[in-house]
């Protein structure tokens, strides 16, 4: 079980008259000074409300500052040995059908050490900036949410892979190609999965997607080339300049591309988009 944080930590506490349909919203926040600190894996878990995700400064470990409900959840930050776990507990009582207000949590990671992030998060509406940073890995698993990841500057080191589970949701990823992932597997269930590869091109890409009734959108320089490989039931492929082989789509520039992208495409019901934008210049678009 883990230890409650030695992190310095201030607690700020706003009560509310108590009604029928009254909130008490609390404020914690929480940070820990870098140590020795050789890497942080970072585990969020976050319901209900609006989650920020950014660098943090040189010197801390991690900032995080949440405003809750205390009639609904309970906090959690908790840090133990390189591994933090922060978010929300409870919520046996749905904020969003009583037509109440839901909370937020804001979280500034370290840009001093290779970081393994996992975020789960439910009907949040959340927005993380991971650009900059050191990250070895990147975990995402989300419910009904409208939620953006971005890398609008390079990662520090090569990222082994970006997983993404998504479910009822409307999700887009931002600056893949500086994320650096050697692996990135997308599944989503139902809505629309915008995967946007700007950003700096160091290698070769992969994209794994498996889609069951949605769209899905790729927003890919127009040097790099790409091949959409697919194995789907009714699911339409929009792109210009492709020709078709088989059931793969080629980019008329993949013979002759200095890089390339590979999309293996599985799905049952939707539609696959490939959108060109501007050539790999190392930024990200918004």
């Amino acid at each position: 079980m883990f230890e409650r944080s030695m992190a310095i930590a201030a607690l700020l506490v706003a009560v509310a008259p108590w009604s029928a349909q009254a909130q008490d919203w609390r404020n914690v926040s929480s940070f820990r000074q870098l140590g020795s600190e050789t890497r942080l894996d970072v585990q969020v878990k976050y319901g209900v409300g609006r989650l920020v995700g950014e660098p943090g400064v040189s010197g801390e470990l991690y900032r995080v500052g949440i405003r809750y409900d205390s009639e609904n959840f309970e906090p959690v930050t908790e840090y133990r040995s390189g591994r933090l776990t922060v978010g929300l507990e409870g919520g046996t009582r749905s904020i969003r059908l009583r037509n109440q207000e839901a909370g937020d949590m804001k979280l500034a990671l370290s840009p001093d050490v290779p970081l393994e992030v996992g975020l789960s998060f439910g009907a949040a509406e959340a927005d993380i900036e991971l650009g900059g940073l050191q990250v070895r890995s990147v975990k995402v698993e989300t419910g009904a949410s409208d939620s953006r990841l971005r890398f609008s500057r390079p990662n520090a080191i090569a990222c082994d892979r970006m997983d993404l589970s998504l479910g009822a949701a409307a999700f887009r990823v931002v600056g893949i190609a500086n994320a650096n992932c050697a692996v990135v597997k997308a599944e989503g269930g139902v809505g629309d999965m915008n995967l946007d590869f700007s950003g700096h091109w160091r290698r070769d890409l992969t994209a794994d997607i498996t889609m069951a009734l949605g769209s899905v959108t790729l927003a890919v320089p127009q040097d790099v080339g790409v091949v959409v490989r697919r194995s789907t039931f009714l699911t339409s492929f929009k792109g210009p300049g492709f020709s078709r082989r088989n059931r793969d789509h080629y980019s008329s520039n993949w013979e002759d591309a200095e890089r390339r992208l590979t999309v293996e495409l599985q799905g049952a019901f939707g539609s696959v988009t490939v959108r060109r934008i501007p050539a790999a210049d190392g930024r990200a678009t918004n």
